[in-house]
């Protein structure tokens, strides 16, 4: 029994041994519980033998990989309870998985072999490699101590030789400083022989030391220095003089003669003050017609020597005279429209910058930003010239697309400029000033096309006089601010010589500019907005913060219809007042001479011109052309004294006419040349009021007989018949009408009475039956029923 358990102690002994060889040579804890690697396949290992699985650590239904395996109570419970057939097959199935394992473990042995040959190599080496660097080291040490006692040796030996090479080495340098000395002079006259005075004085700088030490106990050191001082201060003197004349040469030449007489401490600040004059001279003429960038290169040597004769040197007046200089060419080559600007802007900031002084960066950023703004300027210059024209050719053919083709030409400018190198901030603020000067502009010069500008600026021209308008004191201030001047000062001659040749022709051309004003007021002004801040990068960027821009077209759209009104209205005027009154106001009216048998042709005329302006501002400004249909005179039915003027004898006329001129003096003034707004009723009224009130003034210029008074009283008889026709509210026409009537027959020199009711009721039935019959042939009548009726 004892000899079983001492075999299976060796045994167990044997496998753990085994177990703890393996498990160190792979890292793996003596009771570490890990789960070993499973083979990926089980058909043959790489030796070419089948391998077997091995049973795994997990399971727990075998006893054998617990750590607590006891071989003899597994024994004995094997015996007990499992009976010979099963006893024979585990018997079996250890004896094969034994063989297996010593299988694998020879396997694993084979493929190692090699490594563990290796490592076992490698250990060997190390530990003679290390006996032999220890060794080494040995001799190191010693070599060492044998090499520092001989250093030791050699520095004793040469000790006194180096003491005595120095001794020569001092002998060899004064006797240089002596053969130096003795040849000061001829040296000293062939620098100054070479105007190379800078290095006269500093020789005689370094040298005078010695002279002045040694002076006294040599008298060939005496006269030396006695001859080379008297040299050096003549050539001070000749130095100073030639200064204080001051004859044009190089700049350097002044800084040389300069750092000669500085060196000698001959140099006052007057001096210093007239050099720098001379050199700053001759600087500027010398670089006169290089390039800025080459200036300013040659500005940086110039600074650098006035530093070396006086320790500091002032260029800030030559710099500013170097980028005035280049500015004024810049200016005109921005003038010129020509290319490359904005590059050379960039290139000679960067020049600038490289002198380091804050001043002059500050000084030439301010200087490319006027250059940039005036390159902006000359891009809306062309623009400007492009509009006068886009103006001809509008005026010359019946396109309406003149508000489009500006709008595309201002944004078409603004995306053609460039920034360069200035701050978005500034070129934001130049475009924006440059587009709303534009926009201005354009509303000015459509004034002038319109006829308007009286007292007003088209731009480029002189203010001649204030707006007359109704405008109260804040609005006066904002209308100063809209007419600014062209700093181009672009001609617009052509353009308003050709406009007042079309107004003659077509007398609606101020009609269609106020219409055009009106609609850019709101186009251009936010194209222009919206261009602007795409153009510097932001957001719409508001050109009309103070509503200026929108007062200035406002205010040509109104001059413009003002003066179609009052064009419309003289010229309804001089139908009217045809042969009423003489420029002596004491001819009777020869037409009143003959018997009243009609209506005057200029009546006529004129309703023909009132109708012309009902359809062109009907046209335009929207809604009914003509007020209400014409009324029809009714049969028997008379007119009152009222309505021509009449019903008493001339002394009862010429009583109510001097009553009503007294009434003239209280009564409410009747504005004629008011302010006109966008509407058919108010441009009809306007003319209406211009025509009656210059019948008025004619009318007070003359004599009437009775037919005269007739004929007037038939004339207003109609135009008072046919006023609710064109005009909705006519109350200050029809007073017009009274004081006409009233006047007239004030004038009349006849004391007959005529009884003219009859007449008129007959004159003007006649009249209105033929108007109705043109118009029933198609043709042109001056009283019409249908919208749409030219």
């Amino acid at each position: 029994m004892s000899s079983s358990d001492d075999s299976s102690s060796d045994s167990e002994s044997d496998d753990e041994m085994r177990r703890n060889i393996m498990a160190s040579y792979y890292g793996k804890g003596l009771n570490e519980q890990a789960t070993p690697p499973q083979p990926t396949h089980t058909a043959s290992s790489d030796l070419g033998v089948s391998l077997p699985s091995p049973p795994s650590s997990s399971s727990s239904s075998d006893p054998l990989s617990s750590s607590t395996f006891d071989p003899l109570s597994y024994s004995r419970n094997l015996l007990t309870t499992s009976s010979t057939d099963e006893l024979l097959t585990h018997s079996t199935s250890l004896y094969t998985t034994s063989l297996s394992l010593d299988s694998t473990m020879q396997t694993l042995v084979y493929e190692n072999y090699s490594k563990f040959i290796s490592a076992t190599d490698e250990i060997r080496c190390i530990g003679e490699s290390t006996g032999l660097a220890l060794s080494g080291m040995r001799r190191l040490v010693d070599g060492s101590k044998e090499i520092e006692e001989r250093n030791r040796m050699v520095e004793e030996e040469l000790k006194e030789g180096r003491e005595e090479v120095d001794r020569l080495w001092r002998v060899k340098v004064k006797v240089e400083k002596l053969s130096v000395i003795r040849t000061l002079e001829e040296r000293l006259k062939g620098f100054i022989e070479k105007r190379k005075f800078k290095d006269a004085s500093l020789m005689w700088e370094r040298e005078r030391g010695v002279l002045v030490e040694h002076r006294e106990r040599f008298k060939i050191l005496d006269n030396i220095y006695l001859q080379c001082s008297s040299l050096i201060n003549t050539m001070i003197l000749r130095l100073k003089k030639t200064v204080s004349i001051g004859s044009p040469a190089s700049y350097r030449w002044w800084f040389n003669i300069s750092r000669a007489v500085m060196v000698m401490g001959e140099g006052s600040e007057e001096f210093r003050t007239r050099v720098e004059e001379l050199a700053e001279r001759d600087f500027r003429r010398e670089y006169e017609g290089e390039g800025v960038e080459r200036m300013l290169e040659g500005l940086g040597g110039f600074k650098r020597l006035g530093r070396r004769c006086f320790g500091d040197c002032d260029v800030s007046r030559a710099f500013g005279q170097i980028i005035e200089s280049w500015k004024s060419s810049m200016m005109v080559k921005c003038d010129e429209n020509s290319e490359g600007i904005e590059e050379e802007c960039e290139q000679v900031r960067g020049c600038v910058a490289k002198f380091g002084v804050e001043e002059w960066d500050r000084k030439i950023k301010g200087v490319t930003v006027r250059i940039i703004k005036r390159l902006t300027a000359v891009a809306f210059r062309k623009l400007r010239v492009e509009t006068i024209e886009m103006i001809e050719n509008w005026m010359s053919t019946p396109s309406s697309e003149l508000i489009k083709i500006l709008k595309k030409s201002h944004n078409e400018t603004l995306k053609s400029l460039r920034r360069g190198n200035v701050e978005s901030e500034e070129f934001r603020k130049g475009v924006t000033e440059e587009a709303r000067l534009y926009v201005i502009w354009v509303a000015g010069v459509l004034e002038g096309v319109g006829g308007g500008g009286s007292g007003k600026v088209v731009v480029g021209s002189p203010v001649s006089e204030e707006y007359m308008d109704d405008l109260n004191t804040s609005m006066m201030s904002r209308h100063e601010a809209a007419v600014t001047e062209d700093p181009f000062n672009v001609p617009l001659t052509t353009l308003m010589e050709k406009a007042e040749g079309k107004r003659k022709e077509e007398n609606y051309l101020p009609l269609k500019v106020a219409v055009i004003c009106r609609e850019a007021e709101g186009v251009l002004i936010e194209s222009a907005s919206k261009g602007v801040g795409k153009v510097t990068g932001g957001g719409s960027e508001d050109i009309d913060t103070d509503g200026a821009v929108s007062l200035r077209f406002s205010m040509a759209a109104s001059e413009c219809l003002s003066r179609y009104t009052c064009d419309r209205g003289h010229a309804a005027a001089r139908a009217l007042g045809m042969g009423v009154g003489s420029r002596t106001g004491r001819r009777t009216w020869t037409l009143g001479e003959k018997v009243v048998r009609g209506v005057r042709g200029g009546v006529g005329v004129m309703l023909k011109i009132i109708k012309e302006v009902c359809m062109e501002t009907g046209g335009r400004f929207g809604g009914l052309r003509r007020s209400a249909p014409a009324k029809v005179v009714v049969e028997g039915v008379g007119f009152s004294g009222a309505t021509y003027g009449g019903g008493g004898g001339v002394g009862q006329q010429r009583s109510g006419g001097l009553a009503m001129d007294i009434e003239k003096l209280f009564a409410e003034k009747i504005v004629v040349y008011g302010s006109v707004e966008f509407s058919r009723e108010s441009v009809v009224l306007g003319v209406f009021k211009i025509a009656m009130q210059s019948l008025l003034l004619a009318a007070r210029q003359a004599r009437f007989s009775v037919n005269g008074l007739t004929q007037v009283q038939v004339d207003i008889a109609l135009l008072r018949h046919l006023l609710p026709h064109y005009l909705s509210e006519h109350a200050v026409v029809d007073k017009i009408m009274d004081n006409v009537l009233a006047g007239c027959a004030y004038r009349c020199e006849s004391e007959e009475q005529a009884d003219t009711e009859a007449v008129i009721q007959s004159i003007m039935k006649d009249w209105l039956k033929t108007e109705s019959e043109q118009e029933d042939e198609g043709m042109r009548c001056l009283i019409w029923d249908s919208e749409g009726v030219e």
